[in-house]
């Protein structure tokens, strides 16, 4: 019994050093970004883009979280609405959002088909499962958008996009 001991308290050994990380999902919610859709011909249209200042550094403070321990950020929802709750979405046959940053290439995050008449809300976007930390790592995003409008749009229309990304980070080592 004391050889067989003997012959354990390695592997015992062995077993107790291993580390074993904890992770965290934390979600980041950004300012809503507003869209102004000018008066456009039906088709494939550029519809806007706006540059906005991600505060990555601040929010890993805020949330005791080292950034270099950030594992990865995904977009996790996406949702827009008309700001003139009167108006709606008819001409819109689907909408695309793409995301930049400096260094970084453009790449499409989100999409949605066929848009339902009478509706002044797009939600149930597809999201991409892009890891964007270095996007959002930059400081500043580019966020885009496109539509294929499936008639003219003769009046201006305010798009307020919300978005909300999910960032999981290792936050320490357990024995």
């Amino acid at each position: 019994m004391k050889k067989l001991l003997f012959l354990l308290m390695p592997l015992l050994f062995l077993g107790a050093c291993n580390k074993k990380t904890i992770t965290v999902d934390y979600n980041y919610n950004f300012t809503t970004i507003r869209f102004r859709v000018n008066p456009m011909t039906a088709g494939v249209q550029a519809i806007d883009q706006k540059t906005i200042v991600t505060n990555f550094d601040s929010f890993c403070v805020a949330k005791n979280i080292d950034p270099n321990n950030v594992n990865s950020i995904h977009l996790s929802n996406a949702y827009a609405s008309l700001a003139d709750s009167t108006q709606n979405f008819d001409e819109f046959e689907s909408a695309r959002l793409f995301v930049s940053a400096p260094n970084q290439p453009e790449i499409e995050i989100a999409s949605k088909n066929h848009t339902a008449n009478g509706s002044n809300v797009l939600n149930d976007f597809i999201l991409s499962n892009e890891n964007l930390l270095e996007y959002v790592k930059s400081n500043e995003i580019t966020v885009r958008m496109e539509g294929t409008l499936r008639s003219d749009i003769t009046v201006v229309k305010n798009v307020l996009l919300k978005v909300e990304f999910r960032i999981n980070a290792d936050l320490l080592q357990v024995k």
